[in-house]
């Protein structure tokens, strides 16, 4: 089921900025409710081990289990080289530019703190530590603003951390044939590697909008050229 209800198509002109915005996010981002007997077996479990409170009656508990929203959107990485991993975790602290970033990498994995601060050089070396520093790591997803999942799967949802904005999953590449500007102009057809991004928050305490941006600046950004400093 559809986070929103069906929208009345309007001519262009005739809408406000914001629901301009939108209408260009809706075209790049898909959002929808997740009832939990369509979740795969590891997020029914993720589900069930949040916590909740033992005050609520069960039938409540039983909502709050699977009460989060997911977006997707797929991602052209053809152009990314070595891990993507890095870039991804790049793009999600430029896209969340008015707060600290703390990426929790892999579910109970370590936490990059600060990572806004860190370069593609910076980060890379992070991600490939054996052992990270536990004065710049954290044990589990404590204080994480967010984790990321690489899958490898080409699609997985993974319920949201409990006080966290969401969890990003990164799915498999897979090539598959696609439209290209070419270098002399006009544009053509060739192989690209697209990644399946999906993203899963609590719409309680994120909203559709929100979420949209958020997914939508992660792509742009990864798509954008590269430098060594990010």
């Amino acid at each position: 089921m559809t986070v929103a209800a069906p929208i009345r198509r309007s001519p262009w002109h005739r809408l406000s900025p914001r629901a301009r915005r939108a209408a260009a996010e809706a075209e790049v981002v898909s959002i929808q409710r997740v009832p939990r007997h369509e979740l795969s077996p590891r997020a029914r479990r993720q589900a069930a081990e949040q916590p909740r409170s033992p005050s609520a009656p069960a039938e409540a508990r039983g909502r709050e289990a699977a009460a989060f929203a997911v977006g997707e959107v797929d991602v052209d990485v053809t152009g990314l080289g070595g891990s993507v991993l890095t870039y991804v975790a790049r793009a999600i602290a430029e896209a969340v530019p008015s707060r600290a970033v703390h990426l929790a990498i892999g579910m109970g994995g370590p936490v990059i703190r600060d990572a806004g601060d860190l370069s593609l050089a910076g980060l890379t070396r992070r991600l490939s530590e054996p052992d990270p520093d536990p004065k710049a790591s954290g044990p589990g997803t404590s204080g994480a603003t967010l984790t990321i999942v690489v899958s490898g799967l080409t699609a997985e949802t993974v319920p949201p951390e409990p006080g966290q904005l969401g969890t990003l999953v990164v799915g498999q590449a897979v090539e598959r044939p696609a439209v290209v500007r070419l270098t002399g102009g006009g544009s053509g057809i060739a192989v690209r590697s697209f990644a399946r991004l999906t993203f899963s928050y609590d719409h309680r305490a994120l909203r559709r909008d929100g979420a949209a941006r958020f997914l939508t600046a992660v792509k742009h950004r990864l798509e954008a050229p590269w430098t060594s400093a990010g």
